[in-house]
């Protein structure tokens, strides 16, 4: 199983009805993708924002992006790390994230 990562600034992310297609990263390489599982150093309220106006995110009453218990939003291929939808610390956030993220893609190469 070969999954790859990318790090750093996302630009845009392109999809069709609401399903996740490519990432354009701040390096300009458009990266094609069926899943997006992102990251965050701090809290991005403007690529939250544009997820939110462009592929219909949904964010809870207090303003985090809603999400199940292994990270999925309402939009298809879309995962937000925990974060970004404040349920627990940094370091138990990144904890779970890992562990979320290692249970789904363990799932789709069975």
């Amino acid at each position: 199983m070969n999954i790859p990562i990318y790090r750093g600034f996302i630009k845009s992310v392109n999809h069709t009805n609401t399903i996740v297609e490519s990432v354009l990263p701040g390096s300009g390489e458009r990266i094609e993708v069926n899943t997006l599982l992102w990251i965050p150093s701090k809290r991005p309220y403007q690529l939250i924002q544009r997820l939110v106006e462009n592929l219909g995110l949904e964010l809870d009453e207090q303003g985090f992006v809603k999400a199940n218990i292994i990270q999925q939003t309402n939009v298809k291929g879309l995962f937000a790390a925990v974060d970004v939808h404040g349920s627990m610390g940094t370091l138990a956030a990144a904890h779970h994230s890992g562990v979320a993220a290692i249970s789904i893609v363990h799932e789709w190469y069975r």
